[in-house]
């Protein structure tokens, strides 16, 4: 290219400037000191606008941008930037044309715009024909990559995975789509790959028909159980879907799912009621924390004017187009509800202005005015230009604006707003921010949202119990809701009290407590809240973990676990010899025959050494000696009195004798100690004796059946365990005919009253029926802990600043309180230990032993007196059957004789006859012990002699 004679004029003036600009910019600008450098800066730098015909706020926006890099920015001093703005019709590419060509004569530095995708590949297509950077803002799907098109708006990939990210967090299993373009499934193919890939899917895909109520529509997904809905309508249409949706889909366990990055621009008074509390959330690319964003609002609010030839407006009616200079847009242009794209208008032209900053740092003001009609016709350093484009950073209404070497913006942040009331407006927040490189990020510390302003005053919510004493009680003679009283009925209304709700209670149909029955499917009161039949579930249930992954619990109110109930075992008749119970049969053998043995040794030993044998009278040395141990029964007679702690008066002399005697001692202080303290623990025991002690015992045994509640957390928790007592426990129950799963709790406790069975259930329920039943007791330890919570379904409120419902959370507020204060404690209290119905129980005085106990002794006693008789009887007999007939009567008159000496206390003497023979045997007796002492004093003198 040859250079102008203006070009190489500029060059000789400032060539002493020539080597400062080396140092300072390298070896850039000697390359471009050999390019056409146009030292004549102009007065205008057009950037044309293409722009639709129907939207004008997108044309105004576009004029108050360029205003704002003109006034606020002075990028260029002196040259000022003009926006050339042609509006179109969509799919008028035959008018198009010529506007672009108009601009192309203008010497644009860019092209910004359309909107319409016909219209918008014209464009692409001229832009890459005359190497002019063209900027599109608008969101297109299928988009046709081309060198020299910028992409502003993010890539839809990602903004795809934005929503998954959502969906994810706000751990939506089941949601409904409701969509109005085959587009939206493209952009929810992210979302619709997470939805179908759980285990169980439940993605309902609707598509919207106009010919259709919105009512009907909502009411068709309502009927198949979806609460979360996507929508992905147009913006009108989401308007009046949300409209229709306050009263099908407006408490706060519905939730919405905005697609687009505009919703929030749309005014929600016109949506909202003051009853509407349904979640809504959106994604947001403007940030209006920016202080650009500040700016343009400051700017448009003070009344900004703009040089009137700074813009120059096409208008046209049919084929028939007119260029005519406009004024300031209009007053009742919002600001504050800028669109996504209108937003990108204002960072597009910034972007445009701080490239063409760059151009005139470098000294290249060379804008060509090109020729559609020239094939080759082209800017120069539209490429320059392009690349300058592609490597700026520049602070916009979107956040930071850069582009990757493609064109498209991969480097973005969405904030995530959640529709909320403040006061009496509705308005949406910023919860959360996402970004494709960390995903969901939510603020901390002083920039975290604040919670939700969320109240259930005024409001009416439904209770869903099951009767189950003292937590829910029904008095049938009652009705409505009188009917209905106990712990549980107390509990909610203190609650309601103090939270300024109606509560309306009602049973469970099934009457179950809700367990999985299969398909994500539940019974009893956990089915009710999935299917927000109710809003609150209470009474004795346990919070589990299957539980909590469908419903939300609060604190528990109490805490409580798992213990066996068992009937109080009846008192059986002790046996009349019960005494012989301490020792077995075994112990009283060898007693026996130990002391059989013991005794026998002493007689032999006591035989054996000489020292057992004493003078018979103490006071006569050579008196004829004598063995107490000699005789057997006196040797059985001291070997019994030591056993019974008595003793006798035969006293051992040897150390032989005494040395067994000792040992013997010993052995009978042993037996009688062990004996006396089994007795005591024996007849103790008696009385507090249960067949079942803990689990264990009751895992052992086959005598005595044990259940819990079907579908109960108890059946669940031996179901799950892998402790082997409770495995063991569980397959028992499992392979029990009949099965031991009472329905009902009642059912359960009406089986242990009836005996040989034990019931598993909580503690606390154990407690109160113990207190009132003295049948019943508590058997063993806790097997395992837990508590009792109160249910809510669970809630939509907004994953970003509380994951649970909102019921849940106004409830759980007030149940701290409650517990703080001991509300809760007095609550119980007054239903466990209400006096006049706890049971008196029978005073078991362990100390006193009734005849039942001693019976035996007496008994004892009594045979040992019969055979004493017996034998002294036995005695009597045998000393006068010794005496000839004739010298006494019949042994039965003489045994009356004497038994009437006994009794009249005379005593008791042989009769006359006897005494006197008695007399004369004396006598001879004396005369022949005489006549052999003086035989034996004969002989003795005849042997001295």
């Amino acid at each position: 290219m040859i250079p102008s004679r203006a070009g190489a004029s500029a060059v000789e003036t400032h060539r002493f400037r020539l080597p400062i600009v080396i140092l300072s910019f390298g070896s850039l600008f000697v390359l471009l000191g050999t390019i056409d450098l146009c030292v004549t800066a102009p007065d205008y730098v057009n950037i044309g606008g293409i722009l639709d015909q129907e939207d004008d706020s997108l044309a105004n926006h576009f004029t108050l941008a360029v205003d704002r890099v003109n006034r606020e920015l002075g990028l260029l001093g002196a040259t000022k930037f003009q926006a050339k703005v042609f509006r179109v019709k969509p799919k008028d590419s035959f008018g198009a044309s010529k506007y672009i060509c108009e601009l192309a004569r203008s010497k644009v530095a860019a092209f910004v715009g359309p909107s319409s995708p016909s219209v918008k590949e014209l464009v692409k297509a001229s832009a890459n024909r005359f190497n002019v950077p063209h900027l599109s803002t608008n969101w297109e799907l299928h988009e046709r990559r081309s060198p020299y098109t910028l992409t502003l708006f993010p890539d839809t990939d990602l903004i795809a995975q934005a929503y998954k990210d959502i969906i994810e967090d706000k751990k939506w299993k089941k949601f409904a789509v409701l969509y109005d373009s085959d587009d939206v499934l493209v952009i929810l193919k992210h979302v619709l790959a997470y939805g179908f890939n759980q285990t169980q899917p439940d993605v309902l895909l609707y598509e919207f028909n106009p010919e259709l109520s919105y009512e009907k529509m909502l009411k068709d997904i309502g009927t198949r159980n979806h609460f979360n809905i996507i929508l992905g309508l147009q913006r009108d249409r989401v308007r009046e879907t949300l409209v229709a949706g306050r009263d099908l889909y407006g408490s706060f366990y519905h939730a919405y799912l905005v697609l687009g990055l505009d919703f929030h621009s749309v005014p929600m008074e016109e949506i909202m009621m003051t009853r509407y509390l349904a979640n809504v959330t959106t994604l947001r690319l403007v940030d209006p924390s920016r202080s650009e964003f500040q700016d343009v609002s400051d700017k448009h609010k003070s009344g900004g004017t703009m040089t009137p030839e700074g813009s120059i407006f096409g208008h046209g009616g049919g084929s028939h187009w007119s260029l005519t200079t406009t004024t300031l847009p209009p007053d009742d242009l919002d600001v504050e509800q800028l669109t996504t794209e209108e937003a990108l208008i204002y960072d597009a032209v910034s972007l445009i202005a701080h490239g063409v900053q760059n151009l005139v740092r470098m000294n290249i003001l060379g804008f060509q005015q090109l020729d559609c009609n020239k094939t080759t016709s082209n800017w120069d350093y539209g490429e320059l230009f392009l690349d300058h484009l592609k490597r700026l950073t520049v602070r916009g209404l979107t956040g930071d604006l850069r582009l990757d070497q493609q064109g498209k913006r991969d480097a973005f942040q969405l904030d995530v707003l959640e529709l909320n009331k403040n006061g009496r407006s509705w308005s949406f927040f910023k919860g959360a921010t996402w970004d494709p490189t960390d995903g969901i990020l939510r603020p901390k510390g002083d920039d975290a949202p604040k919670e939700m302003e969320f109240s259930v005053s005024g409001m009416t919510l439904k209770v869903v119990t099951v009767p189950n004493e003292p937590y829910t009680i029904i008095n049938s003679s009652l009705t409505g809701q009188d009917r209905f009283y106990g712990y549980a009925i107390d509990l909610i209304k203190m609650l309601a009290e103090r939270a300024n709700f109606t509560p309306e209670f009602y049973i469970a149909a099934d009457g179950a407590y809700g367990s999985h029955i299969g398909g994500g499917v539940w019974n009893g009161m956990i089915g009710d809240l999935m299917k927000h039949k109710a809003d609150i579930a209470i009474v004795d249930l346990t919070t589990t973990a299957e539980r909590e992954s469908v419903v939300d619990f609060t604190t528990p109110f109490m805490n409580t676990g798992i213990s066996i109930l068992l009937r109080i075992p009846e008192m059986q008749p002790p046996s009349l010899f019960s005494f012989l119970h301490p020792f077995s049969i075994v112990v009283w053998f060898y007693t026996l025959t130990v002391y059989i043995l013991t005794t026998l040794a002493i007689y032999v030993l006591g035989r054996f050494t000489p020292y057992e044998w004493v003078p018979s009278h103490p006071c006569d040395p050579d008196s004829e000696p004598e063995n107490s141990f000699g005789d057997l029964n006196n040797c059985f007679w001291f070997t019994m009195g030591s056993i019974m702690q008595q003793g006798s008066d035969l006293v051992p002399r040897a150390v032989s004798t005494r040395t067994l005697a000792s040992l013997w001692y010993f052995f009978c202080l042993i037996l009688i100690s062990s004996y006396t303290a089994n007795l005591a623990a024996f007849l103790t025991a008696a009385r507090m004796s249960s067949p079942i002690e803990n689990a264990n015992d009751l895992a052992k045994q086959t005598d005595i059946a044990y259940g819990a509640k079907d579908g109960g957390s108890t059946q669940r928790f031996f179901q799950n365990s892998n402790n082997s007592v409770y495995k063991r426990m569980w397959a028992y129950m499992e392979s029990q005919k009949p099965s031991v799963f009472p329905k009902t709790n009642e059912e359960g406790i009406q089986r242990v009253l009836k005996g040989d069975y034990a019931y598993l259930m909580e503690v606390t329920s154990i407690d109160y029926l113990a207190e009132r039943n003295c049948n019943l007791t508590r058997i063993g330890d806790l097997l395992d802990s837990k508590g009792y919570g109160i249910a809510t379904p669970q809630g939509n409120f907004c994953c970003f600043v509380s994951t649970g419902s909102r019921v849940r959370n106004v409830l759980e507020h007030h149940l701290i309180i409650m517990q703080e204060k001991g509300l809760l404690q007095e609550l119980k209290s007054l239903w466990w230990n209400t006096p006049g119905e706890r049971c008196e129980r029978v005073k078991d005085d362990s100390a006193e032993m009734t005849m039942d106990s001693l019976g035996g002794v007496f008994l004892t006693l009594v045979g040992g007196v019969l055979l004493g008789s017996v034998i002294g009887i036995f005695e009597f007999w045998w000393d006068k059957s010794q005496t000839p007939y004739g010298e006494r009567d019949h042994i039965l008159v003489e045994f009356l004789r004497e038994l009437k000496l006994v009794l009249t206390c005379t005593g008791s003497r042989p009769n006359p006859e006897s005494a006197e023979n008695s007399v004369a045997d004396d006598n001879i007796s004396r005369k022949s012990g005489h006549s052999r002492q003086m035989s034996q004093v004969s002989a003795t003198s005849l042997g001295h002699d």
